[in-house]
């Protein structure tokens, strides 16, 4: 976790300036929702972490989507149960151009299927929905955005069931992909 923590740290605070450093002195970006999360880790060969996401469950605290774009009402008829917010979705510098993003995104939707997640909730760039709408066909961007996190965010939802009938339909290579078991994904739960 102290290697996710950094990797985060290096990205929000030093890279993009999204987070003030010398709120984390200890160079490790981590707050209230990591304890009631599920987190994935991409590592390199030398074991450190070069890639990583979070999936926010069910906890006593709201969701950071719905609380930051008001979406009680949007989402009344959704099972919180059955719903994950993806949060801290990062890759290193070096690695953006790689297949990473399809990989991370792979092992959160295996994940997913086999823990009886239903749908995804999210905030994000636009160029991150573009990249998700690739992948999964359209994001349904459930309000409008706002400035918020240093740029100009999307909050949306993508229902798994849907985006299983969407990959089926965009490409058969990515849904044999997608579809493949992974003998190295492992997922930690702390």
């Amino acid at each position: 976790m102290k290697k996710i923590y950094t990797l985060r740290y290096e990205v929000y605070c030093e890279e993009v300036k999204l987070l003030n450093r010398s709120e984390y002195p200890e160079r490790f970006e981590k707050d209230e929702y990591d304890e009631n999360s599920v987190h994935f880790a991409v590592l390199d060969h030398k074991n450190d972490v070069i890639g990583t996401v979070r999936l926010i469950k069910k906890s006593n605290l709201q969701f950071p989507t719905i609380t930051e774009y008001k979406l009680e009402d949007q989402l009344k008829d959704i099972d919180k149960d059955h719903l994950v917010e993806i949060s801290r979705f990062m890759v290193k510098k070096e690695f953006r151009k790689t297949m990473l993003m399809v990989d991370i995104c792979k092992a959160i939707y295996l994940y997913s299927k086999k823990n009886g997640i239903n749908f995804w909730l999210g905030c994000a760039e636009r160029w991150f929905i573009h990249s998700m709408n690739q992948l999964f066909g359209p994001l349904n961007i459930i309000k409008e955005p706002k400035f918020c996190f240093n740029a100009m965010n999307y909050p949306f939802i993508l229902g798994l069931d849907e985006a299983e009938r969407n990959v089926k339909r965009i490409s058969s290579v990515l849904n044999k992909y997608f579809n493949e078991n992974v003998k190295n994904i492992q997922v930690y739960e702390y």
